[in-house]
């Protein structure tokens, strides 16, 4: 395929490292020293100019291009740019933002207003990522759907629950939450309206991150009786990211930053939350904030320096849990092979979280499976409705689905949602769904 990437930095560079052995790339980056570095590394085709030209993305190419890619540190710029390609006849477009304002669709959706077929945010991506560890090991990875708007949890069901012994029509989910699968003594079970819940059932609940985290404390009360500590270092927007993940009665989150004017924004967006300001890489800030004692301590800035400085720190004096993000190639290298060594759980990296998600795009396939469960019974599946679907201008509960198959996600027209029964399918819509191994083949015969 072709690939138009509009920025060379850590992320666009590792793209071309990525991707341009099975791909030929054009390369726009307006730093002639960063042009000429990724020009002599890899094989790709390099301008060096500036991307929110017109004349410059139809010399690069983006009229007969696959994918243009935007991918520069500047929001405003990635943004323009593919609205540009788009207009110029550039298949699709993906555009990195990390401002939440551009995922933040209640007042406008900014993705249809500017054409633009997918945002990637690199540093919410790696929020998931330490948030699914943080929440529950056992999560279903589903978290990368849509931004992150549609997440599943596995939860198991203790007696305490006043849910157990009902059946699924019995019970009232909060608007948006579905159940899609309960694992139950060594098997799967996919869920029906008669399904009941018992002791011990572990259940895959779906919807908006709110709405499943109310569902699990009455799934498991006691569970979520006693908060976790979470120490953040580090104010950008990986930690609020991950700070609105968290955000619930099951954990104490504290923000450790050094710059003041950060303190007071984030104190002020998230009053639940402690802000303290200084450096985690000061052992006596550590010392005096009891670091040893809690359950997870998490480097976020944007200097892996500091945040491996700070989590080795962290590990030394007794925190429980250590994660941090890794900026650098160089860095992350490296720490796949050691970080056990130092006592590091996880770290996650902006650049490769970003080429997972790539990879889904440039694959070419119209399903694909996201996660899958234990005993391979049953997959998670994302797919995109093909024009020639038997289901188009159907509503969900007129089609005859594979036995066990849920759909737990529904993307139209940019937006997300967990569907009803009345929701109308259309051509290039994205869904999720969970369904047996067994079954694919059938659901894929429907819609693709």
């Amino acid at each position: 395929m072709n690939l138009c990437v509009l920025g060379a930095g850590d992320v666009g560079a590792f793209i071309c490292e990525r991707f341009s052995v099975a791909h030929d790339i054009t390369v726009i980056e307006q730093n002639p020293a960063v042009a000429r570095n990724v020009d002599n590394l890899y094989d790709v085709r390099v301008i060096c100019a500036h991307g929110c030209s017109a004349k410059v993305l139809l010399e690069a190419g983006v009229g007969r291009c696959d994918y243009f890619i935007a991918m520069t540190s500047d929001d405003q710029s990635n943004i323009l740019a593919c609205s540009i390609a788009k207009a110029l006849g550039a298949k699709m477009t993906i555009a990195r933002a990390s401002d939440k304002t551009y995922t933040d669709n209640s007042l406008l959706n900014y993705q249809a207003h500017f054409g633009i077929d997918n945002f990637i945010n690199p540093e919410a991506l790696c929020a998931f990522e330490l948030a699914k560890e943080i929440r529950s090991p056992g999560r279903v990875a589903v978290e990368r759907f849509s931004n992150g708007l549609i997440e599943a949890q596995r939860i198991a069901v203790s007696a305490s629950s006043s849910l157990v012994g009902k059946s699924l029509q019995e019970i009232r989910f909060t608007p948006g939450v579905r159940i899609g699968c309960i694992y139950r003594g060594d098997h799967y079970e996919f869920a029906t309206s008669a399904t009941r819940i018992m002791v011990g059932d572990l259940v895959t609940i779906f919807g908006p991150s709110q709405s499943v985290n109310s569902e699990r404390q009455r799934l498991a009360p006691e569970r979520y009786q006693s908060a976790q500590s979470v120490t953040i270092f580090g104010g950008g927007e990986t930690t609020i990211a991950l700070v609105k993940a968290l955000l619930s009665a099951k954990f104490n989150l504290r923000i450790i930053e050094n710059d003041l004017a950060t303190c007071q924004t984030l104190a002020e967006q998230f009053p639940s939350v402690t802000v303290i300001h200084g450096s985690a890489t000061s052992v006596n800030l550590l010392r005096e904030e009891q670091i040893g004692s809690v359950d997870y301590f998490v480097a976020c800035t944007d200097r892996d320096e500091d945040n491996i400085m700070s989590s080795l720190q962290a590990s030394h004096i007794g925190a429980k849990n250590i994660m941090f993000v890794v900026n650098k190639g160089d860095y992350d290298r490296m720490l796949k092979d050691i970080s056990y060594k130092l006592g590091i759980q996880k770290f996650v990296s902006p650049r490769i979280a970003t080429c997972l998600e790539l990879e889904h795009y440039l694959s070419g396939k119209k399903c694909w499976e996201i996660s899958s469960f234990n005993d391979h019974s049953g997959h998670f599946v994302q797919l995109e409705v093909a024009a020639h679907s038997p289901c188009i201008g159907k509503m969900l509960k007129e089609i005859t689905w594979p036995q066990g198959a849920v759909v737990i996600a529904l993307c139209h027209n940019f937006e997300t949602k967990v569907p009803a029964a009345d929701d109308i399918i259309c051509a290039g819509d994205h869904m999720v769904i969970v369904v047996p191994t067994d079954k694919q083949e059938q659901l894929e015969a429907l819609f693709l």
